[in-house]
């Protein structure tokens, strides 16, 4: 009863409220970032602002940030080109599409409407599961040949998700230019499960120090399955260390709070009570 009781009232609503967050028809995520603005045609022009009281956009594009890997400190970025864009329908001309300094041209015969970019990010994985990553200063630009009269009107939406993670995004239009920013920091799932590990890794291994500390002080005979519970807990430990989601490889702040410590108590428990097995048999 006990149990059915825990299930009900920790596990079950925990799981969820948790599923709710990946709901397949929340498609962006909470932290969707939106900018418009009209690309000057000529270097000369003085861009103006796209206000939303025109015609729809000439282009609407979707940026996703996405796969974010820490430790190549890089990110994937999506760029989409939305259903709303009708910049094909003009036959005057060709578009010059720029992302952080990566460009390409696209006219109204080109088939393209999705490029993947590499982004640059910063942070600090020894902080782990505290660590955050910001952009480098990503910026995009949408513009019409020189040929064209006219100032393009576009709309830039910016997202992020991933598992595990927590995106914040930024979109700002000046001076012809999208600026676009992105904050990714662990979920607190994550982070939660994480301190949780370390919490129980702790507390394994000061029993174990405790079983062995009581053995040696009150000189209480050791049997050998008392030898095997340290020894498979030298093996396990890693084991627990490495089940932490996205955990980087050894070396981090956490493992000198608990890791490295963990291990060692481990260690010393096996061998004093290995050193009390052999000793105890002395005639």
């Amino acid at each position: 009863m006990l149990t059915i009781a825990v299930l009900s009232a920790i596990v079950v609503p925990t799981c969820v409220t948790y599923a709710k967050k990946h709901d397949s028809r929340d498609r962006l995520d909470p932290s969707l970032s939106h900018a418009n603005g009209t690309v000057p045609s000529s270097v000369g022009d003085k861009p103006g602002t796209f206000n939303g009281t025109q015609d729809t956009a000439l282009a609407s594009f979707n940026l996703h940030f996405s796969s974010l890997d820490p430790l190549a400190l890089m990110a994937q970025a999506r760029l989409t080109l939305g259903q709303r864009s009708t910049y094909r329908d003009i036959d005057d001309g060709s578009y010059t599409l720029v992302f952080n300094g990566d460009q390409k041209t696209i006219n109204s015969s080109s088939p393209a409407n999705e490029w993947s970019y590499h982004v640059n990010i910063v942070g600090d994985i020894g902080r782990y599961p505290f660590d955050t990553y910001e952009d480098e200063g990503t910026f995009f630009a949408f513009a019409p040949e020189q040929t064209l009269n006219n100032g393009i009107a576009s709309e830039l939406y910016v997202s992020g998700s991933h598992t595990g993670w927590s995106f914040k995004t930024s979109a700002a239009f000046k001076d012809g230019v999208y600026l676009v920013g992105v904050t990714a920091s662990r979920q607190h799932t994550t982070k939660g499960f994480s301190l949780f590990v370390v919490i129980l890794s702790w507390a394994l291994s000061l029993c174990q120090l405790f079983i062995a500390a009581q053995s040696l002080i009150r000189n209480r005979p050791v049997v050998p399955p008392m030898l095997a519970v340290p020894a498979t807990m030298l093996f396990a430990l890693p084991s627990l260390r490495n089940v932490q989601p996205g955990v980087p490889p050894i070396g981090i702040v956490l493992d000198f709070a608990g890791f490295y410590w963990n291990m060692a108590l481990v260690a010393l428990s096996l061998i004093t009570l290995s050193l009390m097995f052999i000793f105890q048999f002395e005639v």
